[in-house]
């Protein structure tokens, strides 16, 4: 398998599956540990170890439990150092405090020589043998021994680490070399730091060229410069015009300036190079909310609509690349419902929840799909539709209870709902959304509606008044309820 993540020590004692699920974790839940004193210091010494070499901050330095160990890798285009602190200061503490920055050095020389393959193509990717793998490792402690001298470390203090926990042993079926090459490496470069040589960066020339355009791109669009951020993956393009990822991030840019067709052709070209299911799910957006803007398909009332056909398409696209794409089913089952296609919007919104269950909007539309499909406008009244409806609301307030749009869904639900006791379940939520939201005039028109039901006429009179007066109402509505 082509390298995707390059481990740095202990990689012979444990299994790729193990490193694999730890930083499926971190990127998931980014859960954070202490990985040297503090991330502060972490970062500081990041900085420190890139003044040497003047280059820019293009990586995101991320702690990361469950992985005993620290490790280059490219996640979605954008370049990472991932790092367990419990290992990180282990080995500190069994060395010199000179340790921690070797180890992050080292990562550092992964990402500078080009070595690392995106997490996500590693299954495709199979063109790197245990020589090309060794020799990578032997670049990186070779950037990692000139670093350490430049920063003011002595030979044992660089060399400590590898000393400690690396073997002479047979390295012919190893990923990484045994301990006197690697310890020759570290030397070889911490003697050009002090003979005043450069450091040799490996790789070819124009991809690295176009990998730093791309980097200081993402820095500028983090900092909300978007302009400077599209010069910058424009260039990076033109260094390297076969990288997905920089057609992908140019075509966000793209849509932040409503450059619709732009951004639908640069994620056309993402996918050419690599049909991925989320660029399937982000053409589909763009194209969406440029209809939004442009009105382009309209209904005979002249009314927006949502999930065109070339919208949904490309949501088809996404699922049949990736079945378990939690989003793809969300989004799509969420246009059935605005196309009032409620019953294939549940099953896509219930495959969406199987797939996600943290998704509280898949909860929240497959409510009201339930809701709508259970409505007497509707063709089919069910008791049935409305109880799974509020069983999905119900969920959505025990995770959040402060939320006044659910209990207003569920006390629509409790309304439409028939037999003894719902409609002061409806009152009841009606309530509580206007005690979390004292403006929300929606709820107080469809309080009056229930208190006129159950012939409470002067409190729906207020209640009306008090929608008119917070704009959702009409004036003329007041005439309905009040005498």
């Amino acid at each position: 398998m082509k390298k995707l993540i390059l481990l740095l020590l202990f990689a012979p004692l444990i299994s790729f599956g193990q490193i694999k699920e730890g930083i499926e974790l971190c990127f998931e839940y980014k859960r954070a540990v202490s990985a040297f004193t503090s991330d502060k210091e972490a970062n500081e010494a990041l900085d420190k170890i890139l003044s040497v070499i003047g280059a820019s901050r293009n990586f995101t330095l991320t702690p990361c439990d469950n992985i005993f160990n620290a490790l280059a890798v490219t996640y979605k285009g954008e370049r990472y150092i991932l790092y367990d602190g419990e290992f990180m200061k282990k080995i500190s503490e069994l060395t010199n405090d000179w340790s921690s920055t070797f180890i992050l050095a080292h990562e550092v020389g992964h990402h500078i020589n080009g070595h690392t393959r995106d997490y996500l193509l590693a299954p495709i990717l199979d063109d790197n043998s245990l020589a090309k793998q060794r020799q990578e490792e032997l670049e990186a402690d070779n950037f990692a021994g000139f670093v350490l001298a430049k920063l003011g470390a002595s030979l044992n203090q660089t060399i400590a680490a590898i000393d400690l926990i690396t073997t002479n042993d047979d390295d012919t079926y190893s990923t990484h070399p045994s301990k006197n090459k690697r310890l020759a490496a570290i030397k070889t470069g911490y003697s050009k730091a002090l003979g005043n040589e450069n450091i040799v960066i490996t790789g070819d020339y124009e991809i690295k060229v176009a990998d730093e355009y791309y980097y200081n791109g993402i820095e500028k669009e983090r900092s909300g410069n978007m302009a400077a951020a599209l010069i910058l993956y424009n260039r990076a393009i033109d260094f390297n015009p076969n990288n997905e990822f920089y057609y992908a991030k140019r075509a966000g840019i793209k849509e932040e300036f409503k450059d619709f067709r732009g951004a639908i052709e640069d994620y056309s070209k993402s996918i050419k190079i690599n049909p991925r299911s989320e660029y399937f799910v982000l053409r589909a957006l763009v194209r969406d909310y440029e209809n939004q803007i442009t009105k382009t398909y309209t209904d005979l009332r002249g009314r927006v609509i949502y999930g065109t056909p070339d919208v949904m398409l490309d949501l088809n696209k996404a699922i049949q690349s990736d079945p378990y794409n939690s989003t793809a089913y969300f989004t799509r089952g969420y246009y059935k419902y605005r196309n009032k296609n409620y019953y294939e919007s549940i099953t896509d919104l219930s495959i969406a929840i199987e797939l996600d269950p943290e998704n509280l909007k898949a909860y929240e539309y497959r409510g009201l799909a339930y809701r709508d499909n259970g409505t007497p406008f509707e063709a089919d009244m069910s008791d049935w539709d409305l109880t799974d409806a509020i069983k999905d609301f119900t969920k959505l307030i025990e995770i959040d209870p402060n939320n006044s749009e659910w209990y207003f869904n569920r006390a629509v639900c409790y309304n439409l709902s028939y037999g003894s006791g719902y409609r002061s379940l409806s009152m009841k939520d009606l309530n509580m959304a206007i005690i979390l939201n004292p403006n929300y005039g929606r709820a107080y028109a469809y309080r009056a509606s229930v208190k006129r039901s159950l012939r409470q006429n002067s409190s729906a009179c207020e209640d009306i008044r008090a929608s008119v007066r917070l704009g959702w109402s009409k004036y003329n509505q007041i005439s309905l309820y009040c005498d």
